[in-house]
């Protein structure tokens, strides 16, 4: 009798925990993932390029926050060089123009950083830069997700 009793507890805790997952996967489902990402550059009082770059769930909160990275790093008159609602993967690249000019161009809502760092070195290319250098890249995360 025992037996058949321990057995049958174990089932009923097994089909709680698999109607408990079930809940739990139909409640995320629900929940939209969201991320943004934008670029801002701006030109410091030496006349040299700024950049700053946010990335979090609302696209304009994120521009916002660009553009004030952008003038903490000595930018003014700042302006979103790049932006986008979909996650992703984000790359910045430097690159000198001609007359030895410094640039800046940036890749977002790639989806692998290889392919945000292509991006922005291709960018680098089209608009006849030389010397590309690799500054930053980034992942947005979705709200609620902690993979770092």
């Amino acid at each position: 009798m025992n037996v058949m009793k321990s057995s049958s507890n174990w089932k009923c805790r097994l089909m709680r925990a698999g109607v408990v997952s079930l809940l739990f996967l139909v409640a995320i489902s629900g929940t939209s993932l969201q991320a943004a990402s934008a670029v801002a550059t701006g030109i410091d009082s030496r006349g040299r390029i700024t950049w700053g770059w946010a990335a979090g769930s609302d696209l304009e909160n994120a521009k916002l926050r660009a553009i004030e990275f952008c003038k903490a790093s000595g930018g003014a008159h700042p302006r979103i060089l790049v932006h986008t609602f979909a996650r992703g993967y984000g790359a910045i690249v430097e690159y000198m123009e001609a007359g030895n000019a410094r640039n800046v161009t940036a890749s977002v809502g790639d989806h692998s950083e290889q392919q945000a760092i292509n991006n922005a070195l291709n960018k680098a290319k089209l608009a006849g830069g030389h010397t590309p250098k690799l500054v930053r890249t980034w992942h947005d995360f979705a709200i609620g997700e902690t993979k770092f």
